[in-house]
């Protein structure tokens, strides 16, 4: 195996397909360190802010082809995926590079997303099944959105688990608590 140190930026680009058109979601930014400053474990994403807006017009041109490109050639080997496009890119001096594929959307990129899809999801969906995506037109809100993970002391080693969460205001209009790995005892959490 061959591999190259490469210097940049992350960055996850996400899209719709109907294995021919694709539809880009916003560019996402996901901060995968346990701490501040880039440091500490790697971990499954401690938050991430959408849309990305400080890249140039040819680096976002670049990252729409990787996709379209990715779709054309799943489809001229006889795979005509349909569904969410999921790459992982980091912009290099010497421009984007593709880091990691996913048939699946990213997780915490997702909530954060989803929050500023105006599009109803289920069209969405049954234009990327029914092969007719380049016949809607998915719209996404102006404003940003950021997520930040919640942990257990110890993550992503090991922590202890079942104990209650406190602190989290009430939700808001614009705060909305997504939860993995928690149960409600006795009407709590």
């Amino acid at each position: 195996m061959v591999e190259e140190m490469l210097v940049g930026e992350e960055v996850s680009a996400l899209c719709f397909t109907d294995g021919e058109t694709i539809a880009s979601m916003p560019l996402v930014q996901d901060h995968k360190r346990l701490l501040d400053g880039d440091r500490g474990p790697n971990t499954g994403g401690m938050g991430v802010v959408a849309p990305i807006l400080h890249f140039d017009v040819a680096v976002h041109e670049q990252i729409e082809q990787i996709c379209k490109r990715t779709v054309e050639a799943l489809r001229k080997n006889g795979i005509c995926y349909k569904g969410v496009l999921y790459a992982g890119l980091i912009v290099t001096e010497k421009g984007v590079r593709v880091l990691e594929y996913n048939c699946r959307f990213g997780d915490p990129e997702t909530e954060v997303l989803m929050r500023l899809l105006n599009t109803d999801f289920y069209e969405i969906l049954m234009a990327c099944c029914g092969g007719t995506l380049n016949q809607l037109s998915v719209q996404w809100s102006n404003d940003y959105a950021c997520g930040v993970v919640l942990v257990a002391s110890g993550y992503p080693l090991s922590y202890p688990k079942g104990n209650t969460i406190k602190g989290i205001p009430d939700e808001d209009k614009q705060t909305v608590v997504f939860h993995a790995g928690t149960k409600r005892v006795n009407g709590n959490g």
